[in-house]
C-alpha cells in the first residue's frame, strides 16, 4: 500500500523553500528568548538589595490599649433633666436676689433653687437670650458662693455657717454646675463640693443618715470625675453602703422600718414616710441614677412608679398629709397610671378608694403616731382623723382646715380661734389600742379602737366600710364608757363643719353614710343597745365577712 502525501502547499514547506525567511525566524526566536532571560536576571539583581533594605526596617510596635478609666454617663444624666419650661422670673430682677452677703440659710436655699432651675433651663435653651442670661446668673452665683466658703474655710472652722442650708440645695446647685456644659471654673466647683462632701454620708463634717445620703452621691461623683479621682472614689466604703441601701430589700418583720411587701415605706416602724424616696426621684436628683451602671441597676424610679400608682390620684392631685410633704398643704404632683378602685396597704394601715372623680384615703393609727410637719415631730392626731372625700372640682391648692370631716374635739380645745397654729393642736384620741385594714372582693374595711390619754375610761371604736359596687361608704363611730354627766366631746361627721355633741352616758353610736355618686351625707344616731360591730359587718356583706 502506498501513501502519497503532498506537502507542497503546507506552511512548513513554504518556510523550507525560502531559506532566508527560515533563518530570520530562528534568529528572532533566539533573540526573544535572550531578552526574556536577560530581563529576569536584571530584575532579580534589582530586587535583592531592596529586599534586604526592607528586612532591616523593624515593624512598628503594636500600641498597648490605654486605660481610659471609669467614666460617668453624663450624657444620659443630662438627657434625664426635664426642661423647667420657663425662664425663672426671679432672674429678671437679678441684682435684687443675688445679694446674699447677709443671707440666712432659708434665703440661700431659695437662691440656689432658682439657680439650679436656671442651669436646667439653659441646657434646653442654649441659643436664646434667656438661656444665656440664665447661665450668666448661675456662674455669678457660683463665684459668690465660692468666695463665701473660701472666707469661711480660712477661719479654719468646720462648723456650718448660719447661711449654709441644711437641705442640700447648695450641693445640688453645684452638681448641676458640674453637669451642665459651658459653665466656667469647674475644677474650683469640684473642689468646693469635696470640701463640703468628704464622702457621701458626710456633709460639712456632719454625719448624714443613710436615707439622705443618695442625694449627695451625684455631686460627689461628678466632682471626683472632674478632678480625675473617680476610680478611687468608686471604691469608697460609704458609696457601697449606699448601693446596698438602694437595693431596697423587702422587710419581713411587721415592726421593722423599711420597705414592706405592700409598698409601705416605714420609718421608725410607725411613720409612713416617702419623702426621701420622693426627693430622690425628682428632677434635681434623678440624674444620679444614670451616672454609673451600679446606680442604674438600683434606680428607685421603678419602685416609685409602683408607689405613685397606688397612693396618688392622677386627676385629683391631693394626698394624705405627710406622705411626701411637711405641711398641712395636701396638693401633690401629678403621677400618671393610677390604679382605680379599692386598695389596702396593711402594714401602714392605709385604705383608699380611687375613681376618676373620687379621691378618698384614710389611715389607721399607731401609738403616738408622729407627723413631721414644719420640720418638727408632733403627734399626727387630728390629721389621721380626717375623713374628707375629694372630688375633681375641689381645689388641690387648698389647705386643711381645723374642724374638718371626722374630727373629734373637746371643750378645752380652743384651736378653732387660732388657725395659724392648727398643726400644734392636741388631738383627743392619740394613743391606740388596735387598728387594721383589709379588703375582700368589693369590700374595703378599716377598724380601729382608740383611747385618749386625758380620758382614762373613754374608748372609741371606728369602723369604715366601703362598698365598691354600691359606690358608698359608711362610718360607724362608737363611743364607749362615757362616764361624765355632760360630755365635752364634739364629733364632726360631715363637711358641714357642724359638730354633734356627744351627750349620752355609757355608750353612743353615730352612723354616717356617703354616696360617692350623689355626693350626699346622711348621719343618724343608732341606739347603743341595738348596735353590734360583728353583726353589722356580717349583715353588710351577706355573711361573707365576720370579725373575730
Amino acid at each position: 500500500m502506498e501513501c502519497n502525501c503532498d506537502l507542497s502547499n503546507s506552511r512548513g514547506s513554504f518556510i523550507i523553500r525560502h531559506p532566508i525567511l527560515f533563518h530570520c525566524t530562528v534568529i528572532g526566536v533566539i533573540l526573544v528568548v535572550f531578552l526574556c532571560v536577560s530581563s529576569l536576571v536584571i530584575l532579580s539583581k534589582c530586587l535583592i538589595p531592596n529586599r534586604k533594605i526592607l528586612l532591616k526596617v523593624p515593624s512598628p510596635p503594636v500600641p498597648e490599649p490605654k486605660h481610659a478609666g471609669i467614666k460617668l454617663d453624663t450624657d444620659s444624666a443630662r438627657a434625664a433633666l426635664v426642661d423647667v419650661m420657663r425662664f425663672p422670673q426671679e432672674l429678671e430682677d437679678y441684682n435684687k436676689w443675688i445679694k446674699i452677703s447677709d443671707a440666712n440659710a432659708k434665703r440661700m436655699s431659695h437662691v440656689c433653687e432658682i439657680a439650679t432651675d436656671a442651669l436646667i433651663y439653659y441646657l434646653h435653651n442654649r441659643d436664646t437670650a434667656h438661656g444665656k442670661n440664665a447661665l450668666t446668673s448661675a456662674q455669678e452665683l457660683y463665684v459668690r458662693i465660692s468666695k463665701r466658703f473660701d472666707a469661711h474655710f480660712n477661719l479654719k472652722s468646720r462648723v456650718s455657717p448660719r447661711w449654709y442650708p441644711s437641705d442640700f440645695t447648695i450641693t445640688t446647685f453645684l452638681a448641676m454646675y458640674l453637669l451642665i456644659p459651658d459653665t466656667s471654673s469647674k475644677d474650683g466647683a469640684a473642689k468646693l463640693v469635696l470640701d463640703l462632701i468628704k464622702k457621701p454620708d458626710d456633709l460639712f463634717s456632719h454625719s448624714v443618715s443613710i436615707h439622705n445620703s443618695p442625694m449627695l452621691v451625684g455631686p460627689w461623683l461628678l466632682a471626683h470625675e472632674q478632678l480625675g479621682t473617680l476610680d478611687e472614689a468608686l471604691k469608697n466604703s460609704s458609696y457601697h453602703l449606699i448601693l446596698k441601701y438602694l437595693d431596697f430589700d423587702i422587710v419581713t418583720d411587721h415592726e421593722s422600718s423599711g420597705l414592706h411587701r405592700d409598698l409601705s415605706f416605714l420609718r421608725d416602724a410607725q411613720d409612713v414616710y416617702y419623702t426621701n424616696l420622693w426627693r430622690m426621684c425628682r428632677n434635681n436628683y434623678a440624674y444620679t441614677f444614670l451616672l454609673t451602671e451600679d446606680l442604674r441597676k438600683r434606680s428607685p424610679m421603678r419602685l416609685w412608679n409602683r408607689i405613685t400608682r397606688t397612693i396618688y390620684h392622677e386627676r385629683i392631685p391631693i394626698t394624705m398629709l405627710n406622705l411626701s410633704t411637711k405641711t398641712n398643704k395636701q396638693a401633690t404632683e401629678v403621677y400618671p397610671g393610677t390604679m382605680w378602685g379599692l386598695h389596702v396597704m396593711p402594714f401602714s394601715k392605709i385604705l383608699r378608694y380611687f375613681t376618676k372623680d373620687v379621691n378618698f384615703m384614710v389611715r389607721g393609727r399607731e401609738n403616738d403616731l408622729p407627723a413631721r410637719t414644719n420640720a418638727n415631730s408632733r403627734p399626727m392626731g387630728y390629721w389621721t382623723q380626717l375623713r374628707q372625700i375629694f372630688h375633681r372640682e375641689d381645689d388641690p391648692e387648698g389647705r386643711l382646715k381645723y374642724l374638718s370631716t371626722g374630727f373629734i374635739t373637746d371643750a378645752d380645745d380652743n384651736q378653732s380661734s387660732k388657725m395659724s397654729r392648727k398643726l400644734r393642736s392636741r388631738p383627743v384620741f392619740r394613743a391606740l389600742g388596735f387598728s387594721c385594714v383589709f379588703q375582700y372582693m368589693n369590700y374595703g374595711v378599716l377598724y380601729q379602737r382608740l383611747k385618749h390619754d386625758n380620758y382614762a375610761q373613754l374608748t372609741s371604736q371606728e369602723l369604715i366600710f366601703i362598698d365598691e359596687l354600691e359606690k358608698n361608704f359608711t362610718i360607724y363611730m362608737q363611743f364607749l364608757n362615757l362616764s361624765q354627766p355632760k360630755s365635752n366631746l364634739t364629733y364632726y361627721p360631715t363637711t358641714s363643719h357642724e359638730g354633734i355633741l356627744i351627750k349620752s352616758l355609757g355608750m353612743a353610736v353615730l352612723k354616717t353614710t356617703y354616696n360617692f355618686h350623689t355626693k350626699e351625707y346622711n348621719t343618724e344616731t343608732i341606739p347603743s343597745d341595738t348596735y353590734d360591730l360583728h353583726k353589722e359587718i356580717s349583715k353588710r356583706t351577706n355573711d361573707k365577712l365576720t370579725m373575730q
